[in-house]
Formats: C-alpha cells, structure tokens, sequence
C-alpha cells in the first residue's frame, strides 16, 4: 500500500499493456467482421484494475479533490488483527493490515490510483464499444465483461486478493445484448464463472454440448433478471499463497460458509450481515446450516488429503527453485 502512487515517468506497464491490448482487438474487429454473415467471437483480456496500485499522473488526477471513503471499520470496538480469521492468519504476511501502521491518507492514496486504474480500463473498453458501432455490427454483438477476482481495497484491514470475503471473491458480470432494451437492470441471483461456457454455448444453439459442464446457462436470469435461484450452490477454491491447506467456500442462498482442514470454520449470513462481521460456526441456532454446507462442500469432490499433499509439493519446488537462482 505504501508504494502505491502515481508514476512520473509517464504510463505504467499495465497501461500500455492493456492500451496495446485494446489496439490489436479493434483490428482483429475490422478483420472479423469483413468475413461476411460468419460468426465470431473475439476475447479481450485486459489487466486493469490490479495490484500493485500505480497510474499514470493523468488518471490520477482525476480524482483530486474527490472525496475517498475509508474502509469500513470492525464494530464493537474491535481491531482489525482482532477480526482475522485463523484460516488467513498465513495471508497477513502478504497483505498487512491497515492498522499495522498505514496511515489514512496512504488508504485514500491507493484507492485514488486504484480509481483512476478502473478509468483507464473503462477507456478501453468504450474503445471497443465505438468499434462495433462504426463497424454496424453493434446491434448484433453479445458484449460480455467479467473479471477473475475482486480486490479488498483495505476492507477487513486486507489488500489485494486472496481470501473469501465478499470484496475479494465477488467479480463483475455485466451482460449487454443485441439491441439491449432493459440497460440497467440487475440481477442478484448468486451466480459463477463456471456459467459462462454453459451460457455461450445456450446462447450458440448447441445446448447438447453442456450436459456434462458444471455451470448452469445464465439465459433463464437474462431473460428475467428478477428471478432467484435460492438454492443454487457456488463455490470457490484457493490453494496458493499464504496458505498450506485448501480453502474452499461455499454460498447458498444468503448463507456462505469457509473450509479448510485442521482450522475453524466460518459461516455468514449475508442478509443480516452483508460485511461479513459475525462469524455464526460456533451458534447452536446454525450448527445445521453449517452441516448441511459442509456435506455439500466434501460432496463436489473436494479432497482435502490431496489437495493438501499437492500444495505442499508445489511450495517445496518453489523453494528449490528459489535456492537454484540465489545460491545457499
């Protein structure tokens, strides 16, 4: 967090990655579309916004003078350390706490670069937007954007990525079809990444194919964004750093709950706390709901044994690697 600021030397290598990125999409655009009625589809992947937080002073000055909001603060009078979860004690090596000594205005400077980062990317992103209107193939482009991952911001005290909490684990899925009538529109059925395959292939006419996918198609919820899937299961995994045992989480409905072998549980409910304050595991009132979650977990064919034998082997190789360049 300390190093973020805006750079003197002009763009960041992530700008003018993604820049170069957006300029070769839009040929590649020109290019597609002079094939005649053939169908295509072309994928963008852009870097921004992402840790480490640095921008180019033009983004950055964007938001002089625009008021920050800091990160919310535990309740009770409670500290940030208080609030760690021992399933991410490992990760606080990595990503510090904000009472750890950052000041406020190191907070507002790296929400400020991580702003101005989200302004650069949307630059590129109406790019390609104005290159299907002047190509006229616009009102016939299914226009997707999603993300891999969320970024904490200093909420929970935490930066970066790397763990469950809403901030991290919640990404953008902004759909805009055809000749799009309903802009706007909202869906808050709890979703996965895992559905888009089985999305694009429904939207294609080939629905034979995802019989065996793990995604559901996300077409019915385009159709009618209000509906809810109540008892749709998401899960998400991690095994890397800051950690030596497989997490996984698991979301149904307004309960989410976190595993990992040989620590504490944690269980939320995201209704009555929608910032993930209260940890539930140890109520006797959810001991049931936790069960229930925790069954379904081992049941997608989570191994913990060997996940954990695997994470472990690759920290080890890392280890040799890192000895083979550096020397004993």
């Amino acid at each position: 967090v300390k190093s973020a600021a805006p750079t003197a030397e002009g763009e960041t290598v992530a700008e003018s990655f993604d820049k170069s990125v957006t300029e070769a999409a839009m040929k590649e655009l020109s290019f597609l579309t002079e094939q005649g009625d053939r169908p295509w589809a072309l994928m963008v992947g852009l870097y921004l916004p992402h840790f480490r937080y640095a921008i180019s002073q033009e983004y950055y000055d964007r938001y002089d003078g625009v008021e920050i909001p800091l990160p919310r603060t535990p309740p009770d009078g409670r500290s940030y350390e208080d609030s760690v979860p021992e399933q991410l004690e490992g990760s606080r090596r990595w990503l510090g706490l904000t009472s750890d000594g950052v000041s406020e205005e190191e907070v507002r400077n790296a929400s400020r670069c991580y702003y101005g980062m989200i302004s650069c990317m949307d630059e590129q992103i109406g790019k390609l937007m104005s290159q299907l209107d002047r190509l006229g193939v616009a009102d016939n482009t299914w226009v997707i954007y999603l993300s891999d991952h969320g970024d904490n911001m200093g909420e929970h005290g935490f930066w970066s990525k790397l763990n469950f909490y809403e901030d991290s684990v919640r990404v953008p899925m902004i759909v805009v079809p055809p000749a799009c009538t309903n802009a706007g529109a909202q869906c808050h059925a709890p979703v996965s990444t895992v559905d888009w395959m089985t999305t694009f292939l429904d939207l294609t006419g080939q629905t034979q194919e995802f019989e065996e996918l793990p995604g559901y198609s996300l077409v019915p919820l385009l159709e009618d964004p209000s509906e809810q899937w109540p008892e749709r299961l998401v899960f998400s995994d991690y095994a890397c750093e800051g950690t030596r045992v497989p997490m996984r989480m698991i979301r149904r409905g307004r309960w989410k709950a976190w595993f990992a072998p040989g620590l504490p549980p944690l269980l939320f409910d995201l209704e009555d706390d929608p910032h993930e304050w209260n940890d539930l595991s140890t109520e006797e009132s959810c001991r049931e709901v936790l069960e229930d979650l925790y069954q379904l977990a081992r049941s997608n064919g989570w191994d913990t044994e060997v996940l954990r034998e695997d994470i472990l082997f690759h920290k080890r190789r890392l280890k040799y690697i890192e000895q083979a360049e550096t020397g004993p």
